[in-house]
């Protein structure tokens, strides 16, 4: 906890003395390690728990932009009291309000899977997903941004509501500003 800390501190400390040369470009990649939590929907019998992943980016224009988004979850079926593993993959188009500031909001809307694998004899589950939500970057420097977003998952199977929420850095890399 110590080191994120500091890691904190040093990116507030780069952010305050450089100037904001912040923006969204056409042509640019985007690698969004995050982390956060993920609720399921108490009717999957899954407990909340942390959720790790990472997002490719690329952004068409100022405006619009895709990501393909990955994540796991390793949380507790609770019928059985067993580990069970969850993972995410969905494909998702951004909608970038103000591309040209340094405070950048965005919508998010998205079609993928997510592949629940039980460690006990429940049989695995593969789920289609549609999902929708908002999110926030701030650049630090043209080419980082920390970055907040939430998702409302949807699973269809029978249809389940989830949430994810996350926390993490946006690295811009093929467009010099």
């Amino acid at each position: 906890m110590r080191n994120i800390h500091f890691v904190l501190a040093a990116l507030l400390l780069v952010s305050l003395s450089t100037p904001a040369l912040a923006q969204i470009s056409p042509g640019a990649f985007s690698l969004s390690p995050f982390v956060g939590g993920f609720l399921f929907d108490g009717g999957e019998s899954l407990e909340h728990r942390p959720v790790y992943g990472l997002r490719l980016g690329f952004d068409f224009t100022k405006n619009w932009g895709a990501e393909a988004v990955l994540s796991y979850v390793n949380t507790n079926y609770t019928q059985t009291d067993s580990s069970t593993n969850v993972y995410n993959y969905r494909l998702e188009g951004l909608y970038h309000f103000m591309p040209d500031s340094k405070l950048v909001p965005f919508l998010a809307a998205g079609v993928g899977g997510m592949s629940i694998n039980y460690t006990d004899s429940t049989p695995n589950q593969n789920r289609t997903v549609v999902d929708y939500g908002a999110g926030l970057k701030y650049f630090l420097m043209d080419w980082l941004a920390l970055r907040g977003d939430v998702r409302h998952v949807l699973s269809f199977g029978s249809v389940h509501s989830n949430l994810e929420y996350t926390i993490g850095l946006t690295f811009y890399f093929g467009v010099y500003r």
